[in-house]
């Protein structure tokens, strides 16, 4: 097998017989042109979100309030970095610019709403439970930390790095605080930090922030295949503990891929 990449404008052809070694070696060029100016990336989100069948929502959203900025963020845009095509089901949405209310007697108009498990504003779609959207202010957005005032902020207080990118949807801005191209690009699995509070997420649910981070790190990086980086998996190994939660987190959340927890064991 073999890919071609232009450098210093002559094609490069690179040949490599293991399929993953490919996988790596085309996203290592899927991260040179998202790093570019050529607008890869915005062109590659709206190709994704014009995709979701409930796109005309965010259209009808940002139409209805000038004000409304609204930006894409976590598991969507990553599978679009990632080179995933798999179809969006949920989308996670931050925003500023309107009140809360006025967002979400909007969004009611278009289907249900009701809190998410982290407290925060999550739409369905009409009789389609399996689609969904968190909504979420950027002022209330609170994971134990500092109050937030931009998506800066919000990225920072994220779960993992390839989670931590967002797209401005009005200017299509990008905004990557913690370097989130250049860990996707290397497939690897890196905390964003680990110092959240040890307490419960919500009212509506009794695990806690650190629990939570340590079902997901574990289950994205094996649905993802990441490579879990050093200080990481040390953190994770120190708090095997929460293994026994699992069923708890699936209750609340999704059944959690741990194929990747013997290695602590």
């Amino acid at each position: 097998m073999a890919f071609v990449e232009v450098v210093d404008g002559s094609p490069l052809v690179i040949f490599i017989s293991d399929a993953k070694m490919l996988q790596r070696g085309l996203m290592t060029t899927f991260y040179k042109a998202t790093a570019s100016s050529d607008g890869f990336i915005q062109k590659e989100a709206r190709r994704v979100l014009a995709s979701w069948t409930y796109y005309d929502v965010l259209a009808d959203m940002l139409a209805e309030f000038p004000s409304l900025e609204l930006y894409l963020a976590g598991g969507a845009l990553r599978d679009v970095l990632l080179n995933n095509r798999r179809p969006v089901q949920d989308v996670d949405l931050f925003f500023a610019g309107i009140e809360k209310e006025a967002i979400v007697g909007f969004l009611q108009t278009k289907g249900r709403v009701e809190d998410g498990p982290f407290g925060s504003p999550r739409w369905y779609a009409p009789e389609d439970t399996s689609t969904y959207a968190d909504v979420i202010p950027i002022r209330s957005f609170h994971n134990g930390l500092w109050q937030c005032f931009d998506i800066k902020d919000v990225l920072n207080q994220f779960d993992f790095t390839g989670n931590a990118i967002s797209l401005h949807l009005r200017t299509w801005d990008i905004c990557d605080p913690q370097n989130s191209l250049r860990d996707l690009s290397a497939r690897v699995m890196r905390a964003v930090r680990f110092d959240f509070p040890d307490e419960v997420i919500s009212p509506q649910c009794p695990l806690t922030r650190l629990c939570v981070l340590w079902f997901r790190i574990l289950h994205y990086a094996a649905e993802l295949e990441l490579t879990i980086e050093p200080v990481t998996k040390r953190w994770l190994a120190a708090h095997s503990s929460y293994e026994s939660q699992a069923s708890l987190f699936a209750r609340y959340f999704f059944t959690p891929n741990l194929s990747g927890v013997s290695a602590f064991r």
